[in-house]
C-alpha cells in the first residue's frame, strides 16, 4: 500500500485539474481501506489530503466525517456531513449517517430493546467510484 507522501501531487500553477482529481481519488481510496481496517486516525490524514486537492468531493467529506466520528468527535463529524457543496443534494445514505451522529451524540442513553445498553451504530462509508 503506497504511503501518503507517494500519493501527494506537487502544487504548481500548471497542475491539471484531472491529475488533482485522480490523486484525490487515490488518497480517498486509501483512506476508505484504512477505515475498513478500523484505523480512523490514519484514514483521516488521507481524507484531509484528498480534500486539499479536491475540496468539493462529497464522498471525501462524508468519509472524513465518518473517520472523525469513529474517533469520538461527533461535533466535527456533523460539520463534515453538513458541508456538502450547495450544488450537490445529499444522498439518503449521507442523511442517515448524519442522523446516527445526531442520535448518538444527543441522547445520553438510548436503551436497546433486548439489553438496555446503548446502541452505537457506525456511519457507513462511501465506496470509491
Amino acid at each position: 500500500m503506497p504511503g501518503l507522501a507517494q500519493l501527494r501531487m506537487p502544487r504548481s500553477p500548471h497542475q491539471s485539474t484531472e491529475a488533482s482529481r485522480a490523486a484525490s481519488r487515490a488518497l480517498y481510496s486509501q483512506g476508505t481501506c484504512l477505515l475498513g481496517d478500523k484505523k480512523p486516525a490514519e484514514a483521516e490524514a488521507y481524507f484531509r489530503e484528498a480534500l486539499s486537492l479536491n475540496p468539493d468531493d462529497a464522498d471525501v467529506l462524508n468519509n472524513l466525517g465518518t473517520a472523525v466520528w469513529e474517533q469520538g468527535r461527533a461535533s466535527e463529524a456533523m460539520a463534515y456531513y453538513l458541508s456538502r457543496p450547495p450544488a450537490q443534494s445529499p444522498r439518503l445514505r449521507d442523511l442517515e449517517q448524519l442522523g446516527i451522529v445526531l442520535w448518538t451524540s444527543a441522547v445520553p442513553s438510548a436503551p436497546s430493546s433486548s439489553t438496555g445498553a446503548r446502541s452505537r451504530s457506525s456511519p457507513t462509508r462511501s465506496t470509491p467510484r
